[in-house]
């Protein structure tokens, strides 16, 4: 499976949020401004998160990213949500070795670890 097979956001997608080039200012007027185009994006993760949660697990709502106006608990209850964020996506086309063809439990072991840390 490869990255471009997945229907999530990928770390390729998210390199356009890097920078400043995907959004048009901080104007709330402006309509691909700061605070909506990371609002989008935050909330589109949080969406994807839901759909790899577990059956009968009741999803935890992520706070939003909030407006120019936000104020400041807002702005530390959106930081809260995330801070420790990790994720549930298992990214699977991320796996550069096959864990079944491993020759024994050892050379397993590395492959796992070795799959774990390019995920």
């Amino acid at each position: 499976m490869n990255e471009e097979d997945e229907n999530y956001m990928t770390k390729s997608d998210m390199k356009q949020y890097f920078g400043s080039s995907s959004y048009n200012g901080f104007d709330a007027k402006t309509k691909k401004n700061f605070y909506s185009v990371y609002n989008e994006l935050f909330k589109k993760l949080d969406a994807e998160e839901e759909l790899e949660e577990e059956v009968g697990v009741k999803h935890h709502q992520a706070k939003p990213f909030g407006e120019h106006f936000a104020c400041a608990e807002d702005v530390f209850a959106f930081y809260d949500d995330w801070k420790f964020f990790t994720t549930a996506k298992k990214f699977a086309y991320a796996d550069a070795y096959n864990p079944a063809e491993a020759p024994n439990r050892r050379i397993k072991r590395l492959i796992e670890a070795e799959n774990k840390k390019e995920r």
